[in-house]
């Protein structure tokens, strides 16, 4: 009937010894659901702070995207060239704004390639 090796068999002997069946009593289910609901109590509230954490990123991409990115953007720097901007630093930067908005004139005693 021993199937199991000398060794096996003294392994789970130890095993049994050292973990012993718990008696069962009239409060094993009541406190076998207490340890179960503790438990998804736990994760319910993890599941809850990160439903309302990603909810709160949502609303904050939105906000960001629709009110807050346009008004931030200027218009007016994405049609200009650079050489107006440039005309707008000040009078250092003139005549460096002249010389871009000019229109080159051709270059005489260059060979023609």
């Amino acid at each position: 009937m021993n199937e199991f090796p000398q060794d096996l068999q003294q392994v789970f002997r130890q095993y049994r010894e050292a973990l012993p069946d718990p008696e069962p009593s009239v409060n094993f289910t009541p406190m076998l659901w207490e340890k179960i609901e503790a438990r998804r109590s736990s994760l319910t509230m993890m599941r809850r702070l990160t439903h309302a954490f990603v909810s709160l990123a949502t609303a904050a991409a939105l906000v960001l995207g629709v009110f807050v990115i346009p008004q931030v953007q200027e218009r007016r720097v994405l049609s200009t060239s650079y050489a107006e901007v440039v005309a707008e630093e000040g009078n250092d930067a003139q005549e460096v704004a002249t010389a871009f908005a000019a229109p080159l004139a051709p270059v005489t005693g260059v060979p023609a390639q």
